[in-house]
């Protein structure tokens, strides 16, 4: 990851319905996790999600990048809206049952463009993570 976070991220793939995704976790000893996803066309290496990864790791918080599948098969062109959120939900899924176990979840995922229904997904999730928000 660009920027200058000291911490070096655990990073794994994990399986979901379009392809792997690529999760980047800082973890952080609170009870509080980010899971931030980047814009259409661009990276985790974004200026914003870097410095927000900095501020939140160092307030103590757990903070998790996800990488969509179509940026880990190195297209840069994102894929349509109902991929993103099944790749998204299956991603968040998967981290609830490890990464995100017990904690108090926030997340956020690229701009308007990048998704058809943040809402659609906040509440799908929010049957099984205590918080869900954007």
């Amino acid at each position: 990851m660009a920027g200058s976070l000291a911490a070096m991220p655990s990073t794994r793939e994990l399986d979901t319905p379009h392809g792997p995704a690529r999760v980047h976790a800082y973890r952080g000893k609170g009870d509080v996790a980010l899971v931030l996803g980047h814009g259409a066309g661009g990276s985790v290496d974004a200026r914003d999600l870097v410095a927000v990864t900095e501020i939140a790791v160092a307030l103590g918080a757990t903070v998790v990048l996800v990488e969509q599948p179509y940026r880990v098969a190195g297209r840069k062109a994102a894929a349509p809206a109902p991929q993103l959120d099944a790749a998204w939900v299956s991603v968040l899924e998967q981290l609830a049952k490890s990464t995100l176990s017990g904690r108090t979840v926030v997340t956020l995922k690229g701009n308007h463009s990048l998704t058809a229904d943040l809402d659609g997904v906040a509440a799908a999730l929010g049957a099984w993570l205590p918080h869900v928000g954007r």
